[in-house]
């Protein structure tokens, strides 16, 4: 074989691979792997003026496509960068190859500068990390860590390059990574036992998560769930795992509250959760969550998530489509005209259960319209009619995600993508990295003021490699999000209201559209929802990014009187 240099074979085998793209922020010590990039012209580097924005990139990309994306930081001062993007990754089941240079090996007892254990940074937050010791160990351990990253559940992977590995010449031994096939299936006797409990529930839901769009099952949920007659909420739910236009999809329970989550279980006599973990929430409840006698069986890719929380009737590891496709196939085997009517009179009524809360939601909005400064609702609703065809939407409006639900209808899996993970400022790079991997596509990428402010940099990438992404800020010129929290805090622990932490963003107001000037992004502001249809207009008509600040209507008044009321002993 022919002997090369490690550098130059780590990018042929991520070539090979189908890699085309490579994030990074440019350091020192990974000189030798950018120089590189001149040998393998086939992998375009995209340069991010910050790692956090470069890992968020690579996410947008990874979940777009479907297939690990890859990033270089700088570093242990890079790595830090990006641990918070790393760690949203890995909730969230991205595939991703991070790597890192580091100094020579023979330097590593120096504890010198940028130094530091990689490796053991990074392994809280991947499925696995590694540093490369040997030269002759590196495109082994490439192959396994794209492996890794691909195999559900997918998540991160974490590699450390010394500086001498990617000097050093070796053997042009590249190969093909092996990616393993998750077509699982279900044994018989498991699928047709939920079955049976189908056709006998009078009260079904299905609980589904993040793992259905990876299956690529949303017909199937949406062919099962109709014949039986069941509701069906998002749980872990980022990707379009169910159509929001689904007859049976009844939206989102949210990643919260445990006490407002129980207010929908409590009314199921059975529940199946399917790609999902059962609940992931950030203040779960004390009190139980099914009603006494109620029946809970759990599928996912990842036998970790399956009775994590809560013991259930049955669990399954496999694949989500071909688990509904087999209970339907049982279904259909097992069910009497009876069950068939006793469904159809379920799909009826959540149908019509579902048309009046939306008439009723929309009535609201519509007493919402013409104040100044404009409502959510009214912006949204400006979003939804003026999008292009084919748009590719990447949502992170926090708390105005509910109103642009409620407008967009989003139903194409390839459309819609929703921030997701914890970690505030994941929506404009992962927008960038979106346009990346589909330059043919324009792109949405709507972000609350707030996490805006988290990742300003990416707008530099957007000018310089000028991708058709609309940055639009949904400017209340608050952290929205915590005042909320806030007054369930208050509520809960029986305080009165009080004033706010600095949750304010004023004095000075941030204005998006003169830093975006900055960026080489053309920038506007806008105040009233003309202002807004025509920025919008403009800005779909032309190529390359640009940036719309929209300001609207912050206050918390309403959920200051729906908290009070929910919370008794509490006036």
């Amino acid at each position: 074989m022919k002997a090369i240099r490690g550098s130059v074979a780590l990018l042929r085998q991520l070539h090979r691979d189908g890699v085309q793209t490579l994030f990074g922020n440019p350091g020192t010590v990974e000189e030798g792997l950018l120089d590189a990039l001149h040998d393998v012209p086939e992998i375009r580097y995209i340069a991010g003026l910050q790692e956090s924005v470069v890992l968020a990139m690579a996410d947008g990309h990874a979940r777009t496509t479907h297939r690990p994306a890859v990033a270089q930081v700088h570093a242990a001062v890079g790595l830090g960068n990006a641990m918070a993007m790393l760690y949203q990754a890995h909730r969230n089941h991205t595939p991703l190859l991070i790597f890192a240079g580091e100094a020579p090996s023979s330097h590593i007892a120096f504890d010198g500068f940028l130094g530091g254990d990689l490796a053991r940074i990074a392994e809280p937050v991947t499925k696995w990390s590694a540093r490369v010791t040997h030269e002759h160990q590196l495109l082994r351990m490439v192959r396994r860590a794209l492996k890794i990253a691909a195999t559900p559940p997918q998540g991160p992977v974490f590699l450390a390059l010394p500086m001498e590995v990617l000097d050093s010449f070796i053997e042009d031994d590249l190969a093909t990574t092996t990616f393993i096939d998750t077509e699982t299936s279900f044994s018989h006797e498991f699928t047709a036992r939920i079955a049976q409990e189908l056709i006998e529930a009078t009260a079904p839901i299905f609980l589904v998560g993040d793992g259905v769009a990876l299956s690529h099952g949303q017909k199937a949920l949406k062919a099962l769930s109709e014949a039986v007659g069941a509701r069906v909420f998002g749980v872990d739910f980022a990707d379009l795992s169910a159509s929001f236009r689904d007859p049976m999809f009844m939206g989102l329970l949210g990643h919260s509250f445990g006490h407002v989550t129980r207010q929908t279980t409590l009314g199921a006599d059975l529940l199946i959760a399917v790609g999902t973990p059962i609940f992931p929430e950030l203040f779960p409840s004390h009190e139980p969550y099914f009603q006494p006698g109620a029946k809970l069986f759990h599928v996912d890719f990842d036998a970790w998530e399956v009775g994590k929380n809560f013991p259930v009737e049955a669990g399954g590891v496999g694949n989500p489509r071909l688990f509904f496709e087999q209970v339907l196939a049982d279904f259909e085997t097992r069910a009497e005209n009876s069950t068939r009517e006793r469904a159809t009179a379920r799909q009826k009524a959540v149908t019509a259960e579902k048309k009046a809360a939306r008439v009723a939601l929309q009535a609201k909005f519509d007493a919402e319209r013409a104040q100044n400064p404009m409502m959510p609702s009214e912006m949204m609703g400006i979003v939804a009619s003026e999008i292009p065809d084919g748009t590719l939407v990447y949502d992170e409006s926090i708390s105005s995600t509910d109103e642009l639900l409620h407008f967009l209808q989003p139903h194409d899996p390839t459309s819609y993508f929703l921030g997701r993970g914890g970690c505030i400022g994941v929506g404009w790079p992962g927008a960038v990295g979106a346009a990346l991997a589909h330059p043919d596509r324009q792109v949405l990428a709507l972000s609350g003021d707030g996490s805006a402010s988290y990742v300003l940099q990416v707008l530099w990438t957007a000018a310089k490699y000028q991708t058709n992404v609309v940055f639009v800020v949904c400017n209340n010129r608050s952290y929205r999000i915590l005042k909320v929290n806030m007054l369930h805090y208050w509520a809960e622990q029986g305080l009165p209201i009080r004033e706010f932490p600095p949750f304010d963003l004023t004095d000075p107001e941030l204005d998006f559209s003169q830093i975006a000037h900055g960026f080489g992004v053309s920038g506007v502001q806008v105040e009233t929802p003309e202002e807004f249809r025509q920025a919008l207009q403009t800005a779909f008509s032309r190529n390359g990014p640009s940036l719309i600040d929209v300001l609207i209507e912050g206050s918390v008044d309403e959920e200051m009187q729906t908290i009070v009321r929910a919370h008794s002993g509490y006036a």
